[in-house]
Formats: C-alpha cells, sequence, structure tokens
C-alpha cells in the first residue's frame, strides 16, 4: 500500500524520518513541488540516510522510498 503526504504543521523533512524502511510514499504536486521534495531527499542523503525519490509512471506527483 502506497501512502500520500499532504501538507501539515511537521516539515515535509520530518515526515520522511518518520518513514518505515521500503514503504514508498506518494507526494502530490499541490502539496510540495518534485524540486523541492528532491532537495529535501538529498540532504537526507547526505545526513547518512538512503531515499530514492522517482517520477516515474506518477502523473502528478512524486514517489519516495525509504531504502534504509
Amino acid at each position: 500500500m502506497i501512502d500520500t503526504i499532504t501538507r501539515e504543521k511537521k516539515t515535509l523533512r520530518e515526515k520522511l524520518l518518520e518513514m518505515m524502511p521500503l514503504q514508498p510514499i506518494v507526494i502530490k504536486r499541490a502539496y510540495y513541488t518534485p524540486v523541492f521534495v528532491r532537495r529535501v531527499v538529498k540532504e537526507l542523503n547526505k545526513s547518512g540516510y538512503s531515499y530514492e525519490a522517482t517520477e516515474k509512471g506518477m502523473i502528478d506527483g512524486i514517489k519516495v522510498e525509504r531504502i534504509k
């Protein structure tokens, strides 16, 4: 099952850190732009986490998956 992230009081970074490994999450363009999501994922990857963001197969959003 793929969950969806929406805008709330938590930052996108906090939401991504709460993700379970190997559980994909869809982020709609209406909430966060793919460029912003990719920037946050890149920052987390530099901090020692492992995330993957892809728009492949997505019509209106970006899929993020925590690898470890």
